[in-house]
């Protein structure tokens, strides 16, 4: 059991880092959805998906297969806030 104050971050985590074919995010218990964009080092949008919380775990997977070994960012949108992030995939 995670217990956390109404002030917390809507993202605890990612992982793993470095990624080989999926990304994980541990979000905060009441998020209902997230808008998952990943890009490029020079902006260029490759994944645009909306996925929900596994309701037992809190956590969203995102397959990432499709991008090639390189450095990305990573965008969550919740309805309360959007956070930045930058990942490795092997």
């Amino acid at each position: 059991m995670r217990v956390t104050d109404s002030n917390a971050p809507d993202v605890h985590a990612i992982y793993p880092i470095p990624a080989h074919s999926y990304l994980k995010a541990l979000m905060r218990s009441n998020v209902a959805q997230v808008q998952v964009i990943v890009t490029s080092l020079r902006g260029e949008k490759l994944i645009d998906e909306t996925l929900t919380p596994n309701t037992t775990t809190k956590e969203v997977t995102l397959g990432i297969d499709r991008l090639a070994p390189g450095t990305y960012y990573l965008l969550l949108k919740t309805e309360r806030i959007t956070s930045k992030h930058t990942f490795i995939k092997k």
